[in-house]
């Protein structure tokens, strides 16, 4: 279920959605346990051809939660501006992925989704990216998610 947002004056364009995605690259990753309890873990990410792209060990947690179901809910914070006291100096920003989590097992697509995180975090390491996912690739596992459905909330401060 989307509930439609309360302010609608805080809706975030599919433009602002995409730059939101693709500056960042930490969020949070939520998921249910087994018990029934959510569970939320922080990740890294890469946004690439118009997914999110994580990796994770190829056991633990995440990996069980998934498995068992891949329903997820991801959340990227970004900017956030308090200009002064007011509320109306505050910017903020949010983006919340609502999907499936789906396991990528095609070499290509692993290959590039963990070359386009290794150019965000291991940036002179890129040259080694495919001999190493060769050597590596029973050692974890790469989800793409699979949007249903995405939102995003912004504020623009109103302070010049």
């Amino acid at each position: 279920m989307n509930r439609p947002m309360r302010r609608k004056d805080r809706i975030m364009q599919e433009d602002d959605i995409e730059r939101v995605l693709s500056e960042n690259s930490n969020g949070v990753l939520s998921t249910i346990s087994e018990d029934g309890t959510p569970y939320g873990v922080p990740v890294s990410y890469v946004y690439h051809n118009g997914s999110v792209y994580f990796h994770s060990a190829s056991a633990g947690h995440k990996v069980d939660n998934i498995a068992r179901d891949n329903n997820i809910c991801f959340t990227v914070t970004g900017k956030l501006i308090m200009r002064g006291v007011t509320k109306s100096d505050a910017y903020f920003e949010s983006v919340i992925v609502f999907g499936n989590a789906i396991r990528v097992t095609e070499f290509a697509e692993q290959l590039t989704a963990m070359t386009e995180l290794m150019k965000i975090f291991m940036p002179d390491k890129v040259h080694e990216t495919e001999e190493d996912i060769k050597k590596m690739q029973k050692a974890f596992i790469v989800y793409r998610v699979d949007a249903r459905h995405v939102s995003g909330k912004i504020r623009r401060s109103t302070a010049g």
